[in-house]
């Protein structure tokens, strides 16, 4: 159905559910497995806002070697975007408090994934990928070194998603040194 429309649902629907998660996370802690199933569901509702905007980047400069100025700005943007979030997340939640912090975290996810969709961009097609004639498809698990790849890629993420969890966990009872931690590694 394209990003103009996919984006707003997952949006909506991952702003919904980080809000139950902050509304009624203190009461669906005495349920133990609720608050991971709803946070699973927010994960699979993440909007893909990084593909999208690479899809972007490559319908507005078809130039191959601007093409590729403009992804390595687009990774530092999502690096230093990686080391604020978790500050801004950790100053709203020394100021405001933990269901707070989760409400802001969905307020900005939404407005900022709408923005996206509403981008005249989100409605173009990507170009079809130029095939040489007799070319095959390729089939990426059947590319040499890809299931390697995937394989170190989720060991990458495991570690830093579990550096992420300490830094939370140890980040104090209200939780607001945990933004700095994180940032910080």
């Amino acid at each position: 159905r394209g990003p103009a429309r996919a984006l707003p649902v997952l949006a909506i629907g991952y702003g919904l559910v980080l809000t139950v998660v902050a509304l009624a996370g203190a009461s669906l802690g005495s349920t133990p497995m609720a608050l991971p199933v709803l946070c699973a569901v927010a994960g699979c509702l993440t909007p893909p806002l990084g593909p999208m905007s690479r899809t972007m980047w490559s319908a507005v400069v078809p130039r191959p070697d601007l093409l590729r100025r403009a992804y390595s700005l687009d990774a530092a943007t999502d690096e230093v975007l990686f080391t604020l979030g978790p500050l801004v997340a950790g100053v709203a939640v020394a100021l405001a408090g933990p269901c707070d912090g989760v409400l802001l975290t969905a307020a900005l996810a939404l407005a900022g994934t709408l923005g996206v969709a509403a981008s005249p961009l989100a409605r173009t097609t990507p170009p079809a990928p130029v095939r040489w004639s007799g070319e095959q498809p390729v089939a990426p698990l059947r590319t040499p070194g890809f299931a390697h790849l995937l394989v170190v890629m989720f060991g990458v993420g495991t570690a830093l998603g579990g550096i992420e969890l300490v830094a939370v966990g140890s980040g104090g009872q209200g939780g607001g040194s945990a933004g700095t931690l994180v940032a910080t590694v």
